[in-house]
């Protein structure tokens, strides 16, 4: 399919650049992937930030004891 996409383009006036020779389709999975992986590395250090924090909120020793006596 992507072989017929590439020669209609190319026989119109203008439609590739290069012949086609950088003509390439990528799966929407893939695509989708790329672009949440983009986003991930935006917001990874944020997401750290929380880990940390949700890691210091279940081992501080005060609020364990705390939790302990009120339940």
């Amino acid at each position: 399919m992507q072989e017929h996409l590439k020669s209609q383009l190319v026989l119109q006036n203008n439609g590739l650049l290069c012949d086609g020779d950088f003509f390439h389709v990528r799966c929407f999975t893939h695509v989708l992937n790329l672009i949440v992986q983009e986003g991930l590395k935006i917001c990874s250090k944020s997401l750290e930030k929380i880990r940390d924090n949700l890691k210091y909120g279940r081992g501080s020793e005060s609020r364990m004891k705390k939790n302990q006596v009120t339940h």
